[in-house]
């Protein structure tokens, strides 16, 4: 094509505003823009940015307040100073292919100096990142190779959320698009057509028509007509509808539809009668209910629970065979079906629930066994390997195996095709836990771990350089270690009984000198203690109590927060806090807040892995007057996006009801899948025992949009619970092992 600039186009670049209306026209025009015309709507989408900061913006010139607290921890992992990461699977060539899927350009990504969300599909309200299309265009490109899943992990903060939606979307207007073709070809290009023509429907799509000799023909993108399934943990049900909404694909273009079966979430939209009769579902001799050939169904995205999709999926979409056995245990690929075809499976936050023995993996296993084309998987997870390590990815990687029935030609996968091969590395992983491997097993193992992930992962970071800039402008993170000495000796006397009863537990059931257990201790009772001994490191008040009186129940029927100064718990309060380190440095953190970038008082976010720790941080903003709110797993669906929603926006307040200033929440429940932007800072009351749990937990007020200059997370720990010194010990490990792999994804010699 060339590249002469006419007068028309000319004018149309100069006199088009915004800058976005210039973008939306390119794949009009019947020519490739010219290098200056690529200029001229980079500077203009610059300018435009610049008249109308972001979130990101709006902070520049804001500056976080110092507090003074904390020893800075520097961030463990091996840098190698803004050089690609072969996880990021990125390359040139996939991105221009992604850019003319969508009819634009990527000549104004490259010459654009920052990060900016500028992509714009006509008939969608929101505006993209480069690398979100690249991602999305990556998997529809993928999902018809030999590797039928993949598993996102781009860092948390990032958006998979907005990538995944992105990807269906690009699937349902590749089906679209191919039947309008087939149905009305008189409107599109023929074969005797001249190859560069452009088609006459060309206005309809926001992709390139499959008539045209552009990328669906050279790269055989044919399209895959089955619904999307779609699984949640049902606290992040509201934030996908969410997600779902803020996209804005407009309806009256696109009939792409979310719907929600789940029984406890909140207005749940059932696919109607009318809309069940259109997915033309048609009952076979063997009894099975299937889609005829001109369904619906790549119209439908159902999101759901792993606990709900047996009720409340398969049984509204009629299931065509039972599990298998009488008293309803699970047997193989029988174990669930269902009659609607599912043309993709999504799992979001996949580090939870998905080990040998759960439902969840049942059901997976059970859909990547289905007979014909099974669907195609996708694993969204910042932290793929958050409890065991790499042994953490390995159930994912047996399904996406499972439905990749030609995985053994895969050039990456190839070596992990094998069951027997995987299992090699579960165990070596648990040796490696043991601390069981020499230097050179250990480097060997780091060299099979970044194999492995290369081959079945895409993770890109806040610091992965692309096209000459960070993917994202997304403040920097301080993390902070925050030793927190008991303040006095009696307060030590509790932590040392606890620990001293746990250390005789493990000599009494595992002594020097045997292979194994010699008692009859059971995991339970040995969890039970110790997780007394953690809660008693942050609040050593609370070995007063007997750890039936510190549980969650006992906690919401006896000592509910919501009953404030009359709480059993609270009549103990100044005892609790004048002995626990911990609770009085929070405290300082509380009173040493300022203000944040719209001039309000700073928000904070604390988290705990117990919820009498939280109890206790709520008592604490009691007794200080500061608003907060605490939220448990015991909290409606419903309830806890509103109160998350009043915590971030201010709006959503009930009648009398104050916008809470410190929002509180075990990790369990707010430590992940969750955007809480508005605190610039986060405590994690103890440490983890795993540092991934901390990135997760971190993450939740480092994101795209957060108002300031920089993020802090802090973590406390008491040097005088050997519990948590070994917890950060064991972290300290985690972290060696981690720059090992590092290096061998950089390319790097070890």
């Amino acid at each position: 094509m060339s590249n002469d600039v006419g007068e028309e186009d000319q004018v149309l670049v100069r006199k088009v505003t915004p800058a976005r209306d210039v973008v939306l026209q390119i794949w009009q025009g019947r020519r490739l823009f010219s290098d200056a015309e690529i200029d001229t709507v980079a500077r203009r989408l610059e300018a435009e940015a610049e008249r109308a900061p972001s979130d990101a913006d709006a902070a520049t010139g804001f500056r976080l307040k110092d507090l003074q607290i904390g020893d800075p921890r520097p961030e463990p992992l091996w840098d190698a100073q803004g050089s690609n990461n072969a996880l990021e699977h990125f390359d040139e060539t996939t991105q221009e292919l992604a850019f003319r899927f969508i009819k634009s350009d990527a000549r104004i990504e490259q010459k654009l100096r920052r990060p900016l969300a500028w992509i714009q599909l006509d008939g969608v309200r929101r505006t993209f990142y480069a690398y979100q299309v690249y991602l999305a265009f990556l998997m529809l490109v993928e999902e018809r190779g030999s590797r039928r899943g993949m598993i996102v992990a781009d860092e948390q903060g990032l958006g998979k959320t907005t990538e995944v939606l992105l990807y269906i979307l690009f699937n349902y207007l590749l089906v679209e698009n191919r039947r309008h073709c087939n149905a009305h070809p008189q409107r599109h290009l023929g074969p005797a057509d001249d190859p560069n023509s452009r088609c006459p429907s060309a206005h309809l799509w926001p992709i390139v028509c499959w008539c045209e000799q552009n990328v669906t023909r050279e790269l055989s993108l044919s399209p895959r007509s089955g619904a999307t399934l779609l699984f949640v943990p049902k606290n992040l049900l509201p934030t996908w509808k969410a997600e779902w909404t803020a996209l804005g694909v407009q309806t009256s273009k696109y009939a792409l539809h979310l719907f929600v079966h789940h029984s406890r979430s909140p207005s749940s939209r059932y696919v109607g009668g009318e809309y069940r009769a259109d997915l033309c579902l048609v009952q076979h001799d063997t009894g099975a209910w299937c889609p005829r050939d001109a369904s619906r169904a790549h119209s439908v995205i159902v999101a759901t629970t792993p606990g709900s999709y047996p009720r409340h999926v398969l049984s509204y979409f009629r299931r065509s065979r039972r599990v298998s056995q009488a008293d309803g245990s699970l047997s193989g690929s029988t174990g669930y079906d269902d009659g609607l075809a599912w043309a993709r499976v999504i799992y979001d936050e996949a580090h939870r629930g998905l080990s040998e023995e759960t439902i969840a993996t049942a059901i997976l296993r059970s859909l990547s066994q289905k007979q014909g084309e099974p669907p195609n998987f996708a694993f969204l997870t910042g932290t793929p390997e958050l409890r065991n390590g790499i042994a953490d990815a390995l159930p994912l990687v047996e399904i996406i195996n499972a439905a990749s029935p030609s995985i053994g030609r895969h050039d990456l996968c190839r070596k992990f095709a094998s069951h027997a091969n995987l299992q090699t590395i579960r165990n070596t992983q648990r040796k490696l836990q043991r601390r069981s491997l020499d230097r050179d097993k250990r480097t060997a193992f780091a060299a099979t771990v970044a194999a492995l992930r290369v081959a079945y992962m895409v993770k890109r970071t806040q610091e992965s350089i692309q096209n000459g800039k960070p993917l994202t402008q997304v403040p920097p993170l301080e993390l902070f270690d925050v030793w927190c000495t008991s303040p006095s000796r009696h307060t030590k006397i509790p932590i040392a009984e606890v620990e001293s009863h746990v250390k005789k537990s493990l000599l009494n059931a595992w002594p020097p000198g045997t292979s194994g257990p010699t008692t009859s201790i059971t995991m339970e009772e040995l969890l039970r203690v110790a997780v007394r001994a953690r809660m008693i490191a942050t609040v050593p008040g609370l070995a007063r109590f007997p750890p039936e009186k510190l549980t969650i129940e006992c906690i919401k029927k006896e000592l509910r927060h919501r009953r404030g100064r009359s709480g059993r718990l609270y009549k103990h309060f100044v005892e609790l806090y004048e002995g626990s380190a911990k609770l009085q440095v929070l405290a300082s953190i509380i009173d040493r807040l300022g203000t944040d970038a719209e001039g309000e008082p700073e928000h904070l976010v604390v988290l705990s892995e117990f919820p009498v720790i939280c109890e206790c941080v709520q008592m604490l903003c009691l007794e200080k007057d500061i608003k907060s709110r605490w939220v448990d797993s015991t909290t409606d669906l419903a309830e806890r996006g509103r109160i998350v929603e009043t915590f971030q926006t201010g709006t959503k307040l009930r009648p009398r009801e104050h916008r809470p200033r410190v929002l509180i929440g075990t990790v369990d429940v707010l430590g992940f899948g969750v955007t809480l932007g508005k605190s610039a800072r986060l405590v994690l009351m103890e440490p983890s025992h795993h540092r991934a749990v901390e990135a997760q937990a971190a993450k939740r007020v480092n994101r795209i949009g957060s108002r300031s200059d920089r993020c802090c997370f802090y973590r406390l720990t008491n040097p005088d619970s050997a519990v948590e010194k070994l917890l950060v010990a064991s972290q300290d490990r985690q972290a060696r092992f981690g720059d090992l792999v590092s290096r061998f994804l950089y390319g790097a010699q070890p």
